[in-house]
């Protein structure tokens, strides 16, 4: 119901075409962008993360009703004196509202800034934020328009693409199962590149190319996508039509090479991870790989043990924080030291987690979804880490990575089932994540980490510190492992900033 609002606000604001438009309508797309904890706050669910007694979740959802109606009404065709009525009591429940929010914010924090924290960003606070080579593309996905804003240190472009939501549909699905596809990547190498490459360009001519027109000297990008278009690592979009005889990807153009890009759910927690204030930690690494080959007595076992017996080993994991464990000071578990115990124990005082464990994404229950740490026979924790777990947690980490995580199409389709984990651990505090769109490869994932955690070490921000990272990949390995389904189903979500590795550099 909300999106066909905005939609029909958007669609509007540009028929009316009035002074800052574009500005205004953005302010209509962001109300929308309800990240799946956000719109869980809509629910009963709330309670879990901030303790809200039952009589208030009631007065809440009461006032809400009335407002809602009071709209509905004013949008209807009616005599002006009786709008005027209407509006007289609009303004009075408006008011209540205000009143009964700000109670909330000083005796319900947690609560407030989850249920209220996403809806008051304008384009002129995005563009204070923003530097001068910097944008933000925000997409709003309607049934047969896509609308593009544009929004940069100068000026907020809107740009309608006439496209069916059906076609655009079709398209990410052939991109994000072609990119997911490592078996046709080596075993049928031409007919991968071929369908890579036209709807990788199809991708760039048709939902990038028209959104750059007014940019000048960006080359840093913040994807604020919509819906499925979530599926998709933008950074393997094509700037040019590709050769269609070849199968060098070395040669071909991918738009990171030309912009850093990075991820988010939505401008306001953009906003509000660039204004976070700086984490105060112990500048060390927290990194735990899972080991799912513990047995238990099978007659013994919990639905959600039996769950993490059916998973796979993840043998490239342990390799993967052993390599960290050479170059990095911090805590680094392994077998049963990477329990749910441990992590929830030692988390709060680490710069940087690092966790080489699957994630079951439920997208039904957003979050339910969890981290399944290594089973260790804990009476109290199940080691399975849900998403309404996390987000009580105090983290001061200023990057949570999610390597070797199970985002596999099937779950992660219908709803950006990741979106529950990743918003988890930036309400528990962590300004930005790197997570993965796809089931990732073993040796590139270790390739990669190493190249980003080397760059991250010698100061560079964390867009740079992974397009680096995979640009370095792509130079090392050659072959079709230079194939974009390797080195692209990592992403960046939230804030760029560098690392403050010390603690001296913490305290300046």
């Amino acid at each position: 119901e909300n999106n066909g609002f905005v939609l029909a606000a958007i669609k509007t604001g540009m028929k009316l075409g009035k002074a800052d438009y574009e500005a205004t309508t953005f302010g209509f797309a962001e109300m929308n962008k309800g990240v799946l904890l956000l719109e869980a706050a809509k629910t009963a669910n709330a309670q879990q993360f901030g303790d809200l007694p039952d009589s208030l979740v009631q007065q809440e959802k009461t006032l809400q009703k009335k407002q809602s109606s009071l709209t509905a009404k004013l949008v209807e065709k009616r005599p002006e004196v009786e709008k005027d009525s209407l509006r007289s009591v609009l303004n009075g429940i408006n008011q209540e509202i205000d009143v009964f929010t700000n109670m909330l914010k000083s005796k319900f924090p947690k609560y407030a800034a989850l249920k209220y924290g996403n809806k008051t960003v304008t384009a002129k606070e995005i563009q204070a934020q923003l530097d001068d080579k910097t944008a933000l593309l925000e997409y709003m996905i309607g049934d047969s328009v896509i609308y593009v804003f544009y929004v940069d240190k100068k000026q907020v472009k809107l740009t309608p693409i006439y496209l069916s939501n059906k076609v655009l549909n079709e398209k990410i699905k052939a991109l994000h199962s072609t990119l997911s596809d490592y078996k046709l990547a080596v075993k049928e190498p031409v007919v991968s590149y071929r369908k890579y490459t036209e709807n990788a360009f199809w991708f760039y001519e048709n939902l990038i190319a028209p959104a750059l027109k007014s940019a000048k000297g960006i080359n840093k990008l913040i994807i604020v996508s919509d819906g499925e278009l979530g599926h998709l690592p933008f950074e393997a979009f094509l700037t040019k039509s590709a050769p269609q005889k070849e199968t060098d990807y070395n040669e071909l153009s991918y738009l990171f090479n030309d912009y850093s890009i990075s991820y988010n759910y939505a401008a306001t927690l953009w906003k509000a991870s660039k204004e976070a204030p700086k984490n105060k930690n112990n500048g060390q690494l927290l990194a735990m790989a899972s080991n799912y080959e513990f047995k238990i007595d099978s007659s013994k076992m919990t639905q959600e043990q039996s769950l993490r017996a059916s998973l796979n080993p993840l043998p490239a994991a342990r390799e993967e924080i052993e390599a960290l464990k050479e170059h990095f000071n911090g805590f680094f578990a392994f077998d049963k030291a990477a329990s749910e115990k441990n992590f929830k124990e030692k988390a709060g005082n680490y710069a940087v987690i690092h966790l080489a464990m699957h994630g079951l994404l439920d997208n039904k229950n957003p979050i339910l979804s969890s981290l399944a740490f290594t089973e260790d026979g804990d009476s109290l924790e199940n080691n399975f880490l849900h998403a309404y777990e996390i987000s009580k947690m105090k983290l001061n980490a200023d990057l949570v990575i999610l390597s070797a995580c199970e985002t596999g199409f099937g779950r992660f389709d219908k709803g950006n089932g990741i979106a529950s984990l990743a918003q988890a651990f930036a309400y528990a505090g962590a300004p930005a994540m790197i997570v993965s769109l796809w089931q990732v490869n073993d040796f590139a994932t270790s390739e990669i980490m190493k190249n980003l955690y080397q760059n991250l070490a010698k100061g560079m921000k964390k867009d740079e510190a992974l397009r680096q990272a995979k640009l370095d990949y792509i130079k090392k390995v050659g072959g079709i492992g230079v194939h974009p389904a390797f080195w692209s189903p990592f992403i960046l979500m939230g804030n760029t900033d560098c690392l403050l590795y010390t603690s001296d550099a913490a305290d300046e």
